[in-house]
């Protein structure tokens, strides 16, 4: 008896210390430790100073807030500057406004009235319209091929349509045997011409021939006749979309025959004048 009496004591003892351990194990790992914040790490071993956010949740489990991107990407430096100088647009419309001068005629006028007739013509008026399209031989921007080609003097080639209306006075002094007379011609043309351009900087050059219709008329007579004729001319560039220009034409009418009342007028199989002007473009 006293030994079982002593085995229970031993028992209880026992419970009594394993008891006061587990409580003691329970106490001490109830709530672990916050954790250290997170310092996220560059490829080049520097710390960055940003830190995630920790927070405590309902169910008493901690949650680390997602940490927000603010970096911003840095501008990359380019070795170059394009110039913001005028320069011609690579491709596009155009309108134009002319004014200049008949400067002489070759008139090659056989007979007036049916007499052998000598003619001299003087400097008349001239003035016109144009409406264009040009389209670059190359898609590399205007800027682009200046900046490449500034060292070389680079050459940029176009192609360009234009529909011109133009009007022309023509005054004739026509001398032969019989006397003087005079002979005065309104002329309006509608001409269609295909150029070819090549600029370099704020200067382009252009020519080529062009093909329309002549409307020819004076006090007693008007006449509709095949035009045609040959251009160059020089523009240079003031503004992107601006450009002054200076154009020569020889302009020719084919086979001019006027009525007039004493007697017709032959100029000929061709009747050629020469035109100068300056005008205003805008580019669109």
């Amino acid at each position: 008896m006293q030994t079982r009496h002593f085995a229970n004591q031993g028992l209880c003892f026992c419970l009594a210390i394993f008891g006061l351990v587990g409580s003691s194990h329970a106490q001490t790992y109830a709530t672990p430790p916050a954790p250290r914040p997170i310092e996220p790490v560059s490829d080049s071993g520097s710390t960055s100073s940003t830190s995630a956010t920790v927070t405590k949740g309902k169910d008493g489990r901690l949650q680390i807030a997602p940490q927000s991107d603010n970096t911003t990407a840095q501008p990359t430096s380019t070795n170059y500057v394009l110039k913001a100088e005028p320069r011609a647009p690579a491709t596009g419309y155009s309108v134009s406004v002319m004014a200049g001068a008949n400067l002489a005629q070759e008139d090659d006028i056989t007979t007036f009235g049916g007499i052998p007739t000598t003619s001299n013509s003087g400097i008349a008026p001239t003035g016109g319209l144009k409406f264009g399209y040009t389209w670059p031989f190359s898609d590399e921007p205007i800027d682009q091929f200046d900046m490449e080609t500034s060292s070389v003097g680079g050459v940029r080639i176009s192609g360009g349509l234009e529909l011109e209306g133009l009007y022309v006075r023509n005054s004739t002094e026509l001398n032969n045997a019989v006397g003087s007379n005079k002979l005065d011609m309104d002329m309006g043309f509608l001409m269609i011409n295909a150029t070819l351009q090549a600029q370099w900087g704020d200067f382009r050059i252009y020519g080529g021939p062009g093909v329309g219709l002549a409307i020819v008329g004076t006090d007693d007579d008007t006449q509709a006749e095949l035009a045609y004729q040959i251009l160059g001319g020089l523009d240079y560039f003031i503004a992107p979309d601006w450009s002054i220009f200076a154009e020569y034409k020889y302009l020719i009418i084919n086979r001019l025959v006027i009525t007039t009342p004493n007697g017709n007028t032959d100029f000929g199989d061709q009747f050629g004048q020469h035109l100068l002007s300056l005008g205003l473009r805008k580019h669109f």
